[in-house]
């Protein structure tokens, strides 16, 4: 039996895939991995390691009437990623895209990398040196790529490339995650090819958080090698390892409430780093975004 996603969500970041990733786990019909993000397509010595490691790693316990596939928003950001999934699911595979008004998703961006230790200065100067900043190295590229990251239409034509529209599913954030949750979602299980469940409307996934001990995040986030050494040591499996870091990740969190950005400073951004990229996703998603521009 061949377990091959036949679905990958592939972003953006802080679009809201987690909520979308535990709604789709609720469906006896749909096999996602147990971790959220495999990072399999993004991570190199991951990816290295072949198909037949990614299938018998994370689609083990797919049985035979399930449809399974993967959320993982790293996957829109890299232009790696499209033709690696092409070239090991072939071109068949359905692609979903959930976007986030980009000055939004880029403030959230912005908390995760400071509350993570990633982050020191403030955002309105964070994102003028971005370009500078990003070059210098992947790291830097994944964890400050604020604005860099809301380009979704260039981002979108890279999948375009690989895979035919029909079997991509555009969802916004704004409206089919917070506005109109419940038919967004039967027409993404439509889309599918599973038939339409109620949903569980109280599960509220990724919400903001601090961190009671900085050491404790910086081995999670920034892990020296001494440390790496002795986790491999003590947990030669990488998904023991994986399962350690989450534990130290869920014992040390706990819930903050951010600041948020003002309306008026997300349509400035918007208008001035996103506005033509905005007018063509609108065309090739065929939606109206005209809020994200002009939101009171």
């Amino acid at each position: 039996m061949d377990n091959s996603p036949n679905f990958i969500c592939v972003g953006a970041q802080k679009s809201g895939t987690s909520t979308l990733h535990d709604i789709l786990k609720e469906h006896p019909l749909l096999f996602l991995p147990k971790e959220k993000e495999t990072k399999f397509f993004f991570d190199d010595n991951e990816y290295k390691k072949g198909k037949d490691y990614y299938i018998n790693n994370y689609y083990k316990g797919c049985n035979n009437n399930q449809i399974s596939g993967e959320v993982d928003p790293e996957y829109l950001y890299f232009q790696k990623v499209p033709k690696r999934i092409f070239e090991t699911l072939g071109n068949e595979v359905k692609i979903i895209f959930l976007l986030r008004n980009p000055a939004y998703r880029a403030y959230s961006h912005y908390n995760m990398s400071f509350v993570r230790g990633h982050e020191a200065i403030p955002f309105k100067e964070a994102i003028i040196l971005e370009k500078e900043r990003i070059g210098k190295n992947e790291f830097l590229r994944n964890h400050l790529s604020y604005i860099d990251r809301g380009y979704y239409s260039l981002q979108i034509k890279e999948y375009l490339k690989y895979f035919k529209k029909e079997n991509m599913f555009f969802m916004i954030f704004e409206d089919d995650i917070i506005q109109n949750q419940h038919l967004s979602i039967n027409k993404l299980f439509n889309f599918l090819g599973v038939h339409e469940i109620n949903l569980n409307k109280s599960k509220k996934s990724n919400v903001s958080f601090s961190y009671k001990f900085k050491f404790l995040r910086d081995l999670r986030y920034r892990p020296n090698k001494v440390f790496k050494l002795i986790a491999k040591i003590l947990f030669p499996d990488v998904k023991d390892r994986s399962r350690l870091m989450n534990y130290i990740e869920r014992f040390n969190q706990f819930p903050e409430k951010t600041d948020k950005l003002s309306s008026k400073n997300a349509r400035y951004i918007n208008n001035k780093y996103f506005l033509n990229d905005i007018r063509e996703l609108e065309i090739l998603i065929q939606r109206d975004l005209d809020v994200w521009l002009t939101e009171k």
